[in-house]
């Protein structure tokens, strides 16, 4: 499990778990959480719960430190 890179205008990340049964949303958001700093309640599917494609909402974070925080992890 891990980010891939940028994709399509968003982000690529590789899970492990099977999409059922909320399995892989919850290894994305522990995923996203620890990559970020930011606790598991502060991730949350917020649209696309049973698409490949979703939207994430992110809480304790803003804008210009999300950009850095994600430039960071896409250089390395």
């Amino acid at each position: 499990s891990g980010l891939k890179g940028a994709h399509a205008g968003g982000l690529k990340v590789a899970l492990r778990s099977a999409p059922e049964k909320g399995k892989a949303n919850a290894e994305l958001v522990s995923v996203l959480a620890e990559l970020l700093g930011l606790p598991k309640a502060a991730v949350e599917v917020a649209a696309g719960a049973t698409s490949r494609r979703k939207r994430i909402c992110l809480a304790g974070i803003g804008e210009p430190a999300l950009r850095a925080r994600l430039k960071g992890l896409l250089k390395g």
